[in-house]
């Protein structure tokens, strides 16, 4: 859905970059999301913020319900000012991206429960759609397969069909 939003915007010819943020080690996801210069890191050469790479383009956090509370306040500052600094850095790098999160349980809960910060939530839930699970919409599983067998002929060049 993320790639299809952004794929249909004026952010077209920009960068689509998606980060699961339940794939992220803990102890690695500050420096992952704000980049690091030369040398902070023992033998590194620096790494540009997730912010730079998807900059002009989109960010689309994945399972952003896992990401920890500490991350979602340096989140939320990069939303508010449109601007990162790296880990090391002294310089203050203007971004502009657009943000899609999606996650697989109930933000609202965990806004409630004080796991997710709420001034994050209603920072990010501006525009919010419900995308229901394929096995509680099996009425759209042929468009999908159509779908998937129209590209695979054209990728192909090839009849590709399905038997059952």
């Amino acid at each position: 859905m993320a790639r299809a939003i952004h794929n249909e915007s004026a952010r077209t010819d920009g960068p689509l970059v998606s980060v699961n943020c339940r794939a992220l080690p803990r102890e690695l996801v500050v420096s992952e999301f704000l980049g690091f210069e030369a040398g902070v890191l023992r033998g590194s050469q620096g790494q540009p913020s997730k912010f730079e790479l998807a900059h002009g383009g989109t960010l689309h956090l994945e399972e952003i319900d896992a990401l920890p509370l500490e991350m979602q306040g340096a989140l939320l500052r990069v939303i508010d000012t449109g601007e990162v600094m790296r880990l090391g850095g002294s310089r203050v790098i203007p971004v502009d991206v657009r943000f899609i999160v999606s996650a697989a349980t109930d933000l609202e809960r965990h806004v409630i429960n004080g796991e997710f910060r709420a001034d994050l939530f209603y920072a990010l839930s501006r525009i919010s759609l419900h995308l229901p699970a394929l096995r509680d919409r099996m009425a759209d599983l042929p468009l999908i397969v159509n779908a998937t067998l129209d590209r695979l002929r054209r990728q192909s060049g090839r009849r590709v069909e399905v038997s059952t």
